[in-house]
């Protein structure tokens, strides 16, 4: 009997790299797609961020700012005024494009620098409305915020005799004129108080700083 031995086959070396070759790009390949989602990932997180970046800018309003205190009947100049931009909301503000019909006109009410101005502050002086009076009180040196302006809302602070609590009274200051010492301060308060200002003048009253800047008769 014949036996008959079958060598196995064995790739040959063309064969070998052919399949090295082919499993390297598959595991290159594997490794790629990670990194690919990555990098569309990132393109899709720069453009959300760049549109709502575009949305947040289309609600923004360059509006005319006060770039100085303006005092109730005081005529407006270009100096007086600036520009910011905001989104303005449901506020009524002036755009900065009618900066030239503002100037020459007057201020209708107080208002302190850095106020976004609304139509409501412009034209004839207003006066005290019903309900309301104006006063001035002439105070020294440290009975007063520094800085203190029109526009302001404050608390006048004294100590009446026979009260044994101190008396207060909201008011928005209507002008600040420094003098010698102190300076006299006019503010608009509710006309019931009246009688409390005329005796809180001979107690030495203080302004206390309170709040933002309002406008008068609100």
């Amino acid at each position: 009997m014949t036996l008959t031995r079958e060598r196995p086959a064995v790739a040959g070396p063309n064969e070998t790299d052919a399949g090295r070759k082919r499993s390297g790009r598959s595991w290159w390949r594997g490794r790629r797609w990670p990194r690919a989602l990555i990098g569309v990932a990132l393109v899709v997180l720069c453009i959300a961020a760049a549109y709502q970046y575009t949305a947040g800018a289309d609600d923004r309003q360059t509006v005319l700012i006060t770039a100085t205190a303006l005092q109730a009947g005081q005529t407006i100049t270009e100096a007086d005024l600036a520009q910011t931009a905001i989104d303005p909301g449901d506020l009524v503000v002036v755009d900065a494009a009618d900066m030239g019909s503002l100037v020459g006109r007057t201020a209708a009410l107080p208002v302190a620098a850095g106020t976004v101005l609304t139509p409501s502050m412009i034209g004839a002086a207003a006066v005290p409305g019903p309900g309301r009076a104006e006063a001035t009180l002439a105070l020294a040196d440290g009975a007063f915020p520094a800085g203190l302006a029109a526009g302001a809302s404050v608390v006048v602070v004294a100590l009446l005799e026979g009260v044994p609590d101190p008396w207060q009274l909201a008011a928005v200051v209507r002008h600040v004129e420094l003098v010698d010492g102190g300076a006299e301060v006019g503010i608009e308060f509710d006309a019931v108080d009246t009688g409390g200002l005329a005796r809180a003048r001979l107690a030495d009253p203080v302004l206390i700083s309170v709040g933002p800047v309002v406008e008068a008769g609100e």
